[in-house]
């Protein structure tokens, strides 16, 4: 269950688009050359498997708006370091601490590219072949490790992007928009499956719940919830497809999604600049639910110029 969790986990990202009408505009507009310090601490909690469990992990990065385009920004990303367990990591690029990655951010800042993806990605399986150990790299952890390259192959290049920097994609949920305050834009999408299961149906909605020009703030909520039905079908696909293609019995996962319903909502709560544009903070949260069994993901981003 603790496989198909993090599975369940990946195929949802954070990164949402509205049709929005003439109201109260906030652009995103940072200077060219900018850099900003990103913050992250991220609570994972597991509950209903026998024993609860919760891991917490703080990030430090920098991103760098190198220069305007027509469409949006040139960036560069940097993680800093990593702090979990009281253990800090400073200087690691094959798990991509410590490495610059060349972005592409659209308008409002959302991570729709990645420069250099097809090594960039060999170079997290090389890591993952690094990190397991030699008598767990098996013939059937070959096969599943070959099937997610294959996957991760087919991503979208906006899709790779903010898989790879999830908090850039947090901040820009609230980025760009045009709202009447207390009004809640929503809308109906269907999502793609990055992990090669059906689209999933997903209601979403982004209120720009009040405005503060005497300290030059903006507060907005965003909520997204995925249709129990559709998700349940997608992720059961996507297991099924996953053992497979890598030489396991689908006996199990048949017999686990047998009378149960996956819950996948979202909620994030952003204080914007008014003058950049920029999200000064945000917390996100996805909580998961199979059956008895539930896990939830907060991320609690701070955003700060350098």
């Amino acid at each position: 269950m603790r496989t198909i969790f993090a599975v369940i986990c990946a195929i949802a990202c954070a990164g949402s688009a509205f049709a929005q009408s003439d109201s109260t505009e906030i652009p995103f507009a940072p200077s060219a050359g900018s850099e900003w310090n990103i913050t992250e601490v991220r609570t994972r909690t597991g509950r209903g498997e026998g024993r609860d469990e919760t891991k917490v992990a703080t990030t430090r990065g920098t991103l760098t708006l190198i220069d305007r385009t027509r469409d949006g920004f040139r960036a560069n990303w940097i993680l800093n370091q990593i702090n979990a367990d009281g253990v800090t990591v400073t200087d690691e690029p094959q798990l991509l601490i410590g490495l610059n990655m060349g972005l592409m951010l659209d308008e409002a800042g959302a991570p729709v590219s990645v420069d250099e993806w097809p090594a960039l990605r060999a170079q997290i399986f090389a890591a993952m072949e690094d990190i397991t150990p030699a008598a767990e790299r098996t013939e059937s952890w070959r096969r599943s490790i070959a099937t997610i390259e294959n996957l991760m192959s087919q991503w979208a290049p906006a899709h790779a992007a903010q898989m790879l920097v999830p908090g850039i994609a947090v901040m820009s949920i609230c980025q760009g928009t045009d709202l009447n305050v207390g009004e809640p834009v929503t809308a109906t999408t269907r999502m793609p499956n990055a992990l090669g299961g059906p689209p999933i149906d997903a209601t979403e909605s982004l209120t720009l719940v009040s405005m503060d020009r005497s300290v030059g703030v903006a507060r907005l909520v965003y909520t997204r919830g995925l249709d129990p039905e559709s998700a349940t079908a997608s992720i059961r696909q996507t297991l099924v497809n996953l053992a497979r293609d890598s030489g396991r019995p689908v006996e199990e996962i048949e017999q686990m999604f047998a009378n149960m319903t996956m819950t996948h909502d979202t909620r994030a709560e952003c204080v914007v600049d008014l003058v950049t544009g920029v999200t000064r903070s945000a917390t996100h949260e996805v909580i998961v639910t199979m059956g008895p069994v539930s896990r939830s993901d907060r991320r609690e981003i701070t955003v700060a110029a350098r």
